[in-house]
């Protein structure tokens, strides 16, 4: 029997979605820059652990900014539960970003960029110096 298609999903509780807690965020947020990634972070007791991403649209089309915004909520969908609570995450790519980056690249930088931040609640096999 095939799983649930709904255990695979990224509910709205999980983004950051106003343009006052983005406008917040950008403000107070720590900011750490990976090869791939940009992270802005902010711990706010008040709010599970969520995702903004802050994707520019300039030199992109349509298909790959999706494609971008894909991968990268499917890169915090799968290891949120490794994450701190209570944190809140911008992310944002760089952009010097290969035209067609691989999940499993996104996914080391990110993790990395969690981990040298120490905002990880366990150690992950996965992570590379």
């Amino acid at each position: 029997m095939p799983s649930d298609p709904r255990n695979f999903r990224f509910p709205g509780e999980f983004r950051i979605k106003s343009t006052l807690d983005f406008e917040r965020y950008f403000k107070e947020a720590q900011v750490k820059a990976g090869k791939y990634l940009v992270l802005r972070y902010i711990i706010d007791k008040e709010n599970i652990t969520r995702l903004g991403l802050s994707i520019t649209k300039r030199g992109r089309n349509s298909v790959k900014v999706n494609r971008l915004k894909r991968l990268a909520r499917e890169v915090f969908r799968i290891n949120r539960n490794k994450i701190i609570p209570h944190l809140q995450l911008i992310v944002s790519f760089r952009k010097q970003l290969p035209a067609e980056v691989k999940f499993e690249e996104l996914e080391k930088d990110f993790l990395n960029l969690l981990k040298l931040l120490n905002l990880l609640e366990i150690h992950h096999e996965k992570f590379i110096g």
